[in-house]
């Protein structure tokens, strides 16, 4: 009587994989927190080649994970790669390079033992990051990652200019700089 119907789920635990942990790179977020990325050696995982994982936060990461790291794997929700366990936290002598400084703003990063923040409210790097995730959110096709940089050094600085069309339009986008081509022609469509 405890379920509707007397349905229930079942679940089979995710495949898991080892592997090791090579090197760490850095993400800003829009928040301005930095989450650590970690780069795997390459491994197969449910038919797909693994070599990137997050590493959640900064804590996850200082003074528990080094380099060569032996870590166990598995897919999220068979989608997501995340670690889900830790076999050998690596040579504790070669600590991976946490920032200290924002590489856009050059302010210096705060960590509170859990998180690593740049909190400059005008940092450049977190306008970036706010303006990708719009944009992202309006789903224009052809519009990646890629373009979304290209439209960024154009001086398109707000999503809300990917929408405003005395600005955003073909003759403009090419004085900006912007190549003609398909891909163009694809966005404005």
């Amino acid at each position: 009587s405890h379920d509707p119907e007397w349905a229930v789920a079942i679940k089979f635990p995710p495949k898991s994989v080892v592997t090791k942990l090579n090197d760490i790179i850095w993400k800003l977020g829009k928040t301005g927190e930095f989450t650590p990325i970690g780069l795997l050696e390459p491994v197969k995982l449910d038919g797909s080649t693994i070599k990137k994982v997050s590493l959640y936060n900064a804590g996850y990461v200082v003074n528990r994970l080094y380099k060569g790291a032996v870590v166990v794997i598995a897919k999220s929700g068979d989608i997501i790669p995340q670690i889900i366990q830790i076999d050998d936290a690596g040579d504790s002598t070669q600590p991976f390079n946490t920032p200290t400084q924002c590489p856009h703003c050059y302010s210096d990063l705060k960590f509170d033992g859990t998180h690593l923040i740049c909190d400059n409210e005008c940092c450049i790097g977190r306008y970036y990051m706010i303006f990708e995730k719009s944009a992202i959110i309006l789903e224009v096709d052809g519009v990646g990652p890629a373009m979304l940089q290209e439209f960024w050094d154009a001086g398109y600085n707000s999503p809300i200019d990917l929408l405003d069309n005395s600005i955003f339009n073909k003759e403009e986008l090419l004085n900006r700089g912007m190549k003609d081509g398909r891909n163009l022609e694809k966005v404005l469509d």
